[in-house]
């Protein structure tokens, strides 16, 4: 059986084609097994694009874990003591993501940095106005 981390060899080919070619002819000689070999091959399909469906599920499940399911000294490199009920989490990531992480990080922290500007200007404007309002009405 194939799946997506292991393709077909040759060989696999070549006994489904021949395997084909067989019901090819079978089916020329007697047209009447016709419908009876479809319903048979669909449950055949059926049955393993189901198996396959487990195959890709598992391998999947295998890639990531449940952080309940490590053992302690698993945890023990995932986790950080860093003060009293305090626990810092070290997450393993590789050079590209690290580096594409901190440029958007820096883009996002030059956003927030232009928006609180922005805004203490506003807020000082604001009072000034409220102030020089509250000279003229007196």
């Amino acid at each position: 059986m194939t799946t997506p981390s292991c393709p077909a060899t040759p060989l696999q080919n070549e006994g489904v084609l021949a395997a084909m070619n067989k019901l090819t002819q079978l089916l020329e000689h007697h047209p009447q097994l016709h419908s009876k070999l479809e319903g048979m091959l669909e449950g055949v399909f059926n049955a393993l694009e189901s198996e396959v469906s487990a195959t890709i599920r598992k391998e999947k499940n295998e890639d990531s874990c449940p952080i309940f399911k490590l053992s302690n000294d698993e945890l023990k490199l995932v986790f950080g003591y860093a003060g009293e009920k305090q626990y810092g989490f070290v997450g393993y990531v590789s050079d590209r993501f690290h580096h594409v992480y901190l440029d958007a990080l820096v883009v996002f922290l030059m956003y927030i940095h232009i928006y609180t500007t922005q805004r203490k200007k506003e807020l000082w404007f604001q009072r000034v106005m409220k102030a020089s309002k509250k000279r003229w009405e007196t």
